[in-house]
């Protein structure tokens, strides 16, 4: 005769007898609310469109080229290199935001607000390629200027003058229907430099500042 179980019999059967293995859920499924939760987390927060882009990337299991943002990145930067003007316009994603930098000689004359008639056909082209930016992108075009003070009777400061180059370039962007309640306009003024605009003895750093004049268009 055999000898019961010390354990008892729900305990000896439990290998059996036990519930539905409950661990089996299909990957699709688990993905479905993975991607669920990722939504709930990023409607709850303030991401960046950039940020956006990445995770999109990484759930979808897509090459980071494939996403929108970074195609815009990609394409922009073609543009530079065709066109040989690396040292005028400057790319740099920041993490959170993606940046095109417009050193002010390209642009502008000195004290001017209008964009150079033989720099226009260039930015106009870079400009065209932001109509791929998928909708949830917000563009901020941002002006800087040096720390001199503006000799000028038609810009009171260089908050003025920073702002006014801003408008142009972001009035170019509207006349390709690119802003549509999405963009923003900001002057910086001589602040939030890009480099130290003088030496500890305060004399101007001339490379410095020409550096900080500059425009940028921020995708955040």
């Amino acid at each position: 005769m055999s000898q019961p179980s010390p354990f008892g019999n729900e305990f000896s059967n439990s290998h059996a007898e036990g519930p539905a293995e409950t661990w089996a859920v299909s990957y699709s499924d688990l993905m479905t609310l993975l991607m669920v939760f990722f939504v709930l987390i990023i409607s709850s927060s303030k991401i960046s469109s950039v940020q956006y882009d990445k995770i999109k990337t990484a759930m979808e299991g897509k090459p980071e080229a494939d996403t929108s943002i970074a195609k815009v990145n990609e394409q922009i930067q073609q543009k530079i290199t065709e066109n040989k003007i690396s040292d005028s316009v400057v790319v740099e994603d920041r993490g959170d935001s993606l940046e095109v930098i417009f050193k002010d000689r390209m642009l502008f004359d000195s004290g001017k607000t209008d964009i150079k008639a033989d720099s226009l056909p260039i930015v106009q082209e870079i400009i065209k390629i932001f109509a791929g930016l998928p909708p949830y992108a917000r563009i901020a075009i941002e002006g800087y200027t040096d720390d001199n003070p503006v000799n000028s009777t038609h810009y009171r400061s260089n908050w003025h003058l920073s702002a006014m180059r801003a408008l142009s370039v972001l009035e170019e962007l509207e006349k390709n229907k690119i802003c549509k309640g999405n963009c923003e306009l900001r002057g910086f003024g001589e602040f939030h430099a890009y480099k130290p605009n003088r030496n500890e003895s305060g004399q101007p750093i001339g490379e410095n500042q020409a550096q900080n004049r500059r425009v940028v268009i921020r995708i955040f």
